[in-house]
């Protein structure tokens, strides 16, 4: 049976997360920031993320169409 942390490796796997969210950016981020919440609470359901602040998302998104095509 694992024994329990100590102080000291409470802080460094503390600074080895925050190091982590650091260095990601984007998709990268996306995924851990996933991850980690499945890994907290198994129902955690990704959602494709949408809105104003998806700039760094590659995926091509099709315009609103109206009635008329344009």
């Amino acid at each position: 049976m694992p024994s329990a942390l100590t102080a000291d490796d409470l802080y460094i796997a503390r600074r080895l997360f925050q190091l982590e969210i650091h260095r990601r950016n984007g998709k990268d981020f996306e995924n851990f920031f996933s991850k980690t919440m499945r890994l907290h609470n198994l129902e955690f359901v990704q959602v494709k993320p949408q809105g104003q602040y998806t700039f760094y998302n590659k995926e091509k998104i099709p315009k609103y169409q109206n009635k008329n095509g344009k």
